[in-house]
C-alpha cells in the first residue's frame, strides 16, 4: 500500500513551487528581496546559511507550528459561513433533516513563515524593514495572484477532495535582533475551502 498525498500536502507543495518560481526563477539574485531558500516544513538548518547572500527563508506549513494553541487548524465549514455558497459546487454543506454534518466542506489551513536575517549583509534599520516587507508583500502577491487560481481545482491523490477557494487571511511582521543585526520574522496565514465527496 502506498501513502497518498492528502489535500494539505498537495497545497503545501503547490505553494512552495509557486513561491520558488516567482521569488527565485523570476527574481534577479542581486535583488535584496531575492529568497534563496523556500521549503515545506520547518527549517532545521542554519537560517543564515540557508538564506545564502541575503538571509531570507520561507517555510510553508500545514497549520501554525509556532502557535501553542490550536487556533489555526482544519475544521468543518459552518453553513453560516458566507464564503460557502451553493453556486460554487452545488453540494450541500449539511444534510437537511439528517443527523448532522456530512463533512462536505472543510477549511484546510496553513501558514508561511517569512524570515529575514540581515546579518551577512549589513543594512540600516529602516532598509532592513523595507526589504523584509517587500519580501512579505511578494509572498502575499504570489498567493493571491489571479485570485489564487493556481491553487483552485487542486485535488488529493484519492480524488475526493478538491480546492474550491483559496485566500490569504492575515499577515504580520515582527522585528527582533539588534544594532547591525536586524532580524525580521513575518507570517502569512492562508486557508483553502475544500469540498469532499
Amino acid at each position: 500500500m502506498s501513502i497518498g498525498d492528502q489535500i494539505s500536502d498537495v497545497l503545501v507543495d503547490a505553494i512552495v513551487e509557486a513561491l520558488k518560481e516567482e521569488l527565485q526563477t523570476n527574481t534577479d539574485k542581486a535583488d535584496p528581496a531575492y529568497c534563496a531558500h523556500v521549503q515545506g516544513g520547518k527549517l532545521q538548518d542554519d537560517p543564515i546559511a540557508a538564506g545564502e547572500t541575503w538571509g531570507h527563508s520561507l517555510e510553508v506549513h500545514i497549520g501554525d507550528p509556532t502557535s501553542l494553541e490550536d487556533t489555526w487548524v482544519d475544521e468543518l465549514a459552518s453553513p453560516e459561513d458566507p464564503l460557502v455558497t451553493m453556486p460554487r459546487t452545488g453540494l450541500p454543506v449539511y444534510e437537511i433533516g439528517g443527523s448532522g454534518p456530512v463533512g462536505v466542506f472543510w477549511w484546510r489551513r496553513g501558514t508561511i513563515d517569512v524570515n529575514s536575517y540581515f546579518i551577512i549583509k549589513s543594512y540600516k534599520r529602516d532598509e532592513a524593514r523595507q526589504i523584509h516587507n517587500l519580501l512579505r508583500y511578494r509572498v502575499e502577491k504570489v498567493l493571491s495572484q489571479n485570485h489564487a487560481n493556481a491553487f483552485m481545482g487542486l485535488v488529493n491523490s484519492e480524488n475526493d477532495e478538491r480546492v474550491q477557494l483559496f485566500m490569504i487571511v492575515k499577515s504580520r511582521a515582527r522585528e527582533s535582533g539588534g544594532p547591525g543585526q536586524h532580524i525580521w520574522r513575518g507570517k502569512v496565514w492562508w486557508q483553502a475551502l475544500v469540498s469532499r465527496t
